[in-house]
Parts: structure tokens; C-alpha cells; sequence
């Protein structure tokens, strides 16, 4: 009767008007409900429909099936050091689908391509990568604490725009992960889009952070987006390590986890508008990529290095796969 869709968002407006009777009354839980509905409606961004979503992503030729549905991590961390263009052309020898990179800012304003906020962990440089000019970032070897350094020698940090021009000449989708700074980022996926029209069926801007995503399509509606997301990414890092050292943001942060992903698979997708949902490979289960399958959603599970893992999701789940490399594990 209802689309599922619309089932989703009645069914946990009820769960929504349940905890709010449960503190109040009828009348208020009533009308708090209705005015958090309208306020969703005012405020969505529409979602790519699901006819232009298939033939943007139809777009790609020349790739076996199997190879398509690979995409390979930070340009492939394992096989090149991570977020380089010599891993972007590594994948284009591979014959993979994809690359998926990570962009931060220097100080100028210049996006780039750089995993963490600090440039100690891949570079020979130090310290917040924002407090750095792109002139000086330019200076740095993106390659100087990666296993193959003797073999590549050094290698520049590459800017997103570098970057773009490299995928689209390689006829590579690039995934665009967004770590912070929801308006600048935004500003830089309007410019660039703008500048090469053919990003818009060859990228997709994904993040953790709803609000980065959310300004991009408030920007441009026409941009692909998917929400990024592990359990616990609140409060753990990616290794189960406790991300929070003040006792009280160790008691919030566990809290503020579940109404995270209670958000995202309630409401936030609508209210953003996604096509794509990147989860943890040990989140996905075949009830939670039914889930989004049937909201219109692509689910892609990261990171994938086990071989049978990689197999499993691509061929039994028919998923394309976020992994480090193709002989990783």
C-alpha cells in the first residue's frame, strides 16, 4: 500500500511519537511529530531519481563486471602510497572502476589529498596539514613512510582538482570522501562540478558527517552523495581504541553513537537525498542491504580485503567493494 519509502519514515514517526508520549502526553507527542514531519519535508533535498541515478552509473564501459564493481581505497594504500596519482594510474592498469579518495584543506583553502588532519602518519612532514600553504604542502613526500618508497621514490601530495582530471581522463569514478568543513566543501564541489560537467557521472561525495553532505546537495542537487558509516564511530576509532579521553565525552559519545545510526537509517537519508550508503563490511548483513536496496539506495561495503570476502559481497550480495588493493588481505 505505502512505497517503502514512505513506510520507513511513518514507521519510525511512530517510533518518534512513542518516546515523546512516554514523557508527555497525547496532544504534545501529536504535534511535535507532525511539526518534526513538515520540517523534514521543508528542509529535504529531493533524491537523484532512481532512472537517472541507472543511467548516470551506466556510464562507465569497457571494464569487465567483476572488475567494475572494484574501488580501490585512498587510490590503493596497499599496491601505491595512499591517496597519490600514481595510485590513481595503478588503477587504471588494474582495469578497476574506481578509486576512492580522502580530501582535507591547507590553510589557503586548497583541497587536497590527504586522509588524516595531520600530515606526521604518510608524509615527511609534520603537524595540522590546515596550517599549511599548498606552496609548502607541495614540498612534501606523499610517499615517505610507505613500504615501496625505495622503488616509487618520492611523490607530491596531488590536489583534488589533479586528481578529478586524472579519473576522467582514466575513466575512473572517483569517490570523494569529505572529512570536515561542510561550506568550503561544498563551495569546491560546486566549482569543480561546474568545471567538469562530467564529474556528475563520475563522482560520488561521501562522508561520516551528515551535515558535510547536506550542504554539497543543498549546493548542487545534482551531485551523487552517500552517507559513510561504522558502528561506534563516535566513540571508537577504526581499531576498537577509545576515541575520547574526558570522561564525559566517553559517557555522551556511546549515546550520541546509536541516535547517529538510529538518524541515518530513519530520516537522515531522506533528508539528504543519497543514493549510496558505505558501511563497514562487518555492519552488512543481507537483512540491512535489503533495507536500503529497497529505499533506492546503494549499499558499498568498505574496507574488503579478504579474498573470500571480496568475492562473497561482489558476486552473492552484488555489491561494489571498497578495498585496499587488488592482492590485499
Amino acid at each position: 500500500m505505502f512505497s517503502p519509502r514512505l513506510s520507513c519514515l511513518l514507521l519510525n514517526g511512530f517510533y518518534v511519537f512513542v518516546v515523546i508520549y512516554a514523557f508527555t502526553n497525547v496532544g504534545v507527542a501529536f504535534l511535535l511529530t507532525g511539526a518534526a514531519f513538515v520540517l523534514l519535508q521543508i528542509y529535504r533535498i529531493p533524491a537523484i531519481s532512481d532512472e537517472n541515478l541507472r543511467s548516470r552509473l551506466q556510464q562507465t564501459t569497457g571494464k569487465t563486471k567483476d572488475k567494475q564493481n572494484i574501488i580501490l581505497h585512498r587510490a590503493g594504500v596497499y599496491d601505491s602510497p595512499e591517496n597519490t596519482l600514481e595510485g590513481v594510474k595503478l588503477a587504471h592498469e588494474w582495469g578497476v572502476g574506481g578509486v576512492e579518495v580522502d580530501l582535507e584543506f591547507t590553510c589557503d583553502g586548497v583541497g587536497v589529498l590527504l586522509h588524516d588532519s595531520t600530515l606526521d602518519r604518510t608524509t615527511d612532514g609534520c603537524g595540522p596539514i590546515c596550517r599549511q600553504s599548498f606552496q609548502d604542502v607541495r614540498k612534501l613526500d606523499a610517499a615517505a613512510k610507505h613500504v615501496c618508497r625505495a622503488k616509487t621514490g618520492p611523490m607530491q601530495i596531488p590536489s583534488l582538482e589533479e586528481c578529478i582530471q586524472e579519473c576522467l581522463k582514466l575513466d575512473l569514478t572517483v569517490y570523494i570522501d569529505c572529512k570536515s568543513q561542510p561550506e568550503k566543501t561544498a563551495e569546491l564541489m560546486e566549482t569543480l562540478f561546474k568545471k567538469y560537467p562530467a564529474l556528475y557521472n563520475k563522482a560520488i561525495v561521501c562522508s561520516f558527517y551528515p551535515q558535510v553532505i547536506y550542504s554539497v546537495r543543498k549546493k548542487d542537487q545534482n551531485i551523487m552523495t552517500g552517507l559513510t558509516h561504522r558502528r561506534k564511530v563516535l566513540s571508537t576509532v577504526s581499531e576498537g581504541v577509545p576515541r575520547n579521553k574526558e570522561l564525559w565525552k566517553k559517557i555522551v559519545s556511546p549515546v550520541l553513537d546509536v541516535l547517529l545510526e538510529w538518524s541515518l537509517y530513519s530520516w537522515m537519508w531522506y533528508l539528504c537525498g543519497n543514493s549510496f550508503f558505505l558501511m563497514h563490511k562487518d555492519n552488512l548483513s543481507r537483512h540491512n542491504l535489503n533495507y536500503w536496496t529497497n529505499l533506492g539506495i546503494q549499499v558499498i561495503p568498505w574496507t574488503v580485503n579478504n579474498p573470500k570476502e571480496k568475492e562473497f559481497f561482489t558476486q552473492s550480495f552484488n555489491c561494489p567493494i571498497i578495498t585496499d588493493g587488488m592482492n590485499s588481505e
